[in-house]
């Protein structure tokens, strides 16, 4: 025994034209289980048996709601249709009705897209206040903003005040030269040049030997 599922596609904001659909959108029963191609007046039908199904339209330009469908009869053994959409960005399985929002739609189902398909970025515009959020800018003007200012705030200082300062920063100078790295490159000449460790030990051992052989 096979029922029918019926529905039309209704233009809206989004899809002002139906024409504008593409000949090769289907609407899937299961993910293809069943599946039919929609007329060109976007009306559909396709036949299911009795049981849950998810009914989806493929389209690779516009987005579509889905709808979970109770296919069953009623106590006059006539066929019935109960629809209801279901979440966006939710799975669905057989049963599951927490996935559904509840809200019974009308058989034949009427639909409209919700959503454009977007298959790219747009190109970020230019932001001028934005470019003064970036870390780097920020320390360029705060650099910029030390050496106007330094100037103006010595002159404005009285000699004393001038003096102590000129102090400390020439001590914080020799603290910064006391810990800077050793220089590899001339302690590797010096000891090269004196020979390394078999030249140390043979000028250590040279008297010995002297002695040896004046004895």
């Amino acid at each position: 025994m096979g029922f029918t599922i019926r529905g039309q596609m209704v233009p809206n904001t989004i899809l002002t034209d139906l024409t504008l659909v593409d000949p090769a959108t289907r609407v899937l029963i299961n993910g293809g289980a069943w599946s039919t191609w929609l007329h060109q007046d976007g009306s559909f039908a396709v036949d299911v048996p009795p049981g849950e199904w998810l009914l989806e339209v493929e389209s690779k330009d516009f987005v579509f709601p889905k709808f979970q469908l109770v296919v069953d009869t009623d106590a006059q053994n006539r066929e019935r249709v109960t629809a209801m959409p279901v979440a966006p960005g939710q799975r669905w399985a057989p049963g599951s009705n927490h996935n559904a929002q509840g809200k019974v739609v009308k058989h034949p189902l009427s639909f409209s897209a919700f959503a454009q398909m977007e298959f790219f970025t747009p190109r970020e515009q230019f932001n001028f206040v934005g470019m003064f959020t970036s870390p780097y800018i920020l320390m360029t003007l705060f650099t910029v903003a030390i050496m106007f200012i330094m100037p103006k705030l010595q002159a404005n200082m009285d000699p004393e005040s001038l003096k102590d300062w000129e102090d400390e920063k020439s001590k914080m100078q020799k603290q910064m030269d006391t810990f800077q790295a050793p220089d590899f490159s001339a302690s590797l000449a010096n000891w090269m040049s004196a020979g390394g460790p078999q030249g140390a030990g043979a000028s250590s051992s040279s008297p010995l030997s002297s002695k040896k052989k004046r004895r």
